[in-house]
Parts: C-alpha cells; sequence; structure tokens
C-alpha cells in the first residue's frame, strides 16, 4: 500500500476514533484530572511525559494514542472499547503501526 493510502485511511480512522471519544467523554476530565487520577489519586495521566503533550492538549494525531483506553474507562465504556479494538485491527491490517507518542509523520515516514 502506497504512502498517500496508508495516509488517508489514518486520518479516517483517526477521525473516527476522535469522534467517538468526544461524544462519549470517557475521560471525564474535571479540574484537569482525568476518572482515573479522581478515582486511584493517581497523576500519572496517559499522556505523562509525552513531548507532544502540553498546555493540556495533544499536538499531533497520534492513532497509537488515540486507540488506548485505559482499565477503567474501557470497562466502563465496553462499546467505545470494542470500536476502538477494531479500528486498531483495521489499522494493523493496513501496516500502519500504532506507536505511543507517535505523530503520523514520525509512523508513517513522512
Amino acid at each position: 500500500m502506497d504512502k498517500t493510502t496508508k495516509s488517508q485511511i489514518y486520518n479516517v480512522i483517526y477521525s473516527m476514533a476522535d469522534f467517538e471519544i468526544k461524544k462519549i467523554n470517557p475521560c471525564d476530565f474535571r479540574d484537569n484530572r482525568c476518572v482515573k487520577d479522581r478515582k486511584i489519586g493517581t497523576t500519572e495521566r496517559c499522556c505523562s511525559g509525552c513531548t507532544y503533550f502540553y498546555n493540556h492538549i495533544c499536538s499531533v494525531e497520534a492513532l497509537g494514542c488515540k486507540l488506548e483506553l485505559c482499565f477503567l474507562v474501557a470497562h466502563k465504556y465496553p462499546g467505545l472499547h470494542n470500536l476502538l479494538r477494531i479500528l486498531k485491527d483495521l489499522s494493523t491490517r493496513c501496516g500502519i503501526s500504532l506507536e505511543f507518542r507517535k505523530s503520523k509523520e514520525e509512523l508513517l515516514g513522512g
């Protein structure tokens, strides 16, 4: 599969995941703390330490990160979890790497 096609597939998969996550808001951020932070009392977020995450916003479309949920959220939203698993499978079948904390350009060699 050529790079342009992979890029287009990446965009569609990312957009689908992003839409569902924004619609459901599974992380339920309040006062800069997600549901896991509040429930367990941790300050180690999924994005902690990522160079692309600053001012509480991810600056890239990191598909590997977008398709993951913490165990609390995955358990609470099994439908979303299953959808993201399907999108992960589709990504890997299309030869798209799903490494965490990597931009689209890093993953597709752009």
